[in-house]
């Protein structure tokens, strides 16, 4: 693994991190996600969530975390369209969350993969 990977995947940790600590504050419940303290998200298409939980109108939420290094492979793409799509049809949302400045880059990504942006967002941490 190259110090690129490593230090970008070190990046989308501390960003789980600090998702999962934002969505506690954010009034989120049922909250599940790939971190030691959480319940494991559930498999959704064949993929897992970052993090999974509810919004106080009990909308179920999927998020992807990722950086600008991990959002350029190939299984990010085809995670990211499993839950968009799983999202729009049944009724849930599907968040990408990126660090600052990187919105464009994911932006980039849904294009240039036709993912579905039908109930997905892209939120910057």
């Amino acid at each position: 693994m190259s110090s690129n990977q490593s230090d970008a995947d070190i990046q989308r940790q501390d960003l789980l991190e600090t998702a999962c600590e934002a969505l506690f504050e954010g009034g989120f419940k049922k909250i599940k996600g790939l971190l030691e303290e959480l319940d494991s998200p559930d498999t959704v298409e064949g993929f897992q969530p970052d993090l999974q939980g509810e919004n106080t109108k009990g909308v179920v939420y999927y998020f992807v975390v990722e950086t600008e290094v991990t959002l350029a492979r190939l299984e990010t793409a085809e995670r990211i369209r499993a839950l968009a799509v799983h999202a729009a049809e049944h009724g849930c949302q599907c968040v990408i969350i990126v660090p600052e400045g990187d919105e464009g880059v994911a932006g980039a990504v849904l294009e240039e993969h036709d993912i579905p942006e039908d109930n997905l967002d892209i939120w910057e941490g």
